[in-house]
């Protein structure tokens, strides 16, 4: 048994969106690479891990992976072209997060993933742009 399968009796088919759903599955075909993932935003608001946005309010990325390498990703899927103002906000908020931390001697990585066809692609710049208009930013997820 390994330490995903623990994981996953905590997600309900029908509470999980598309992109999801797919991060989920290439989570699970790849344990060589994972010591343990969570799907953040199942529980009580106030167990949840939370990145302070500008405004004051807070985001909740969808996934908390630890690699066996000992680095951390923090991922938050989206359907690309969906709410694209709140993804940049998002995500230049994770980027300036993710930096911060790691300039204290954390060990984090983690962007924007969308499904792209058969693919996962991830948007880890500093600066949002859209897939759409910019495809040049987003990176195979692997």
């Amino acid at each position: 048994d390994s330490v995903l399968s623990v994981y996953q009796p905590c997600y309900l088919e029908t509470d999980r969106s598309n992109p999801e759903e797919v991060f989920v599955e290439f989570l699970e075909k790849h344990p060589e690479k994972i010591a343990w993932w969570w799907k953040n935003g199942d529980e009580h608001m106030q167990e949840n891990f939370g990145i302070a946005k500008p405004d004051g309010s807070s985001f909740q990325p969808d996934f908390i992976i630890q690699y066996q390498d000992g680095k951390i990703g923090i991922y938050d899927t989206k359907s690309s072209g969906f709410q694209e103002e709140d993804t940049k906000i998002k995500s230049e908020t994770l980027q300036q997060y993710i930096s911060e931390e790691n300039a204290k001697g954390k060990n984090l990585c983690g962007g924007i993933v969308i499904v792209d066809g058969q693919n996962l692609k991830i948007n880890s710049k500093p600066k949002y742009r859209t897939f759409k208009n910019n495809p040049e930013d987003w990176d195979f997820f692997e």
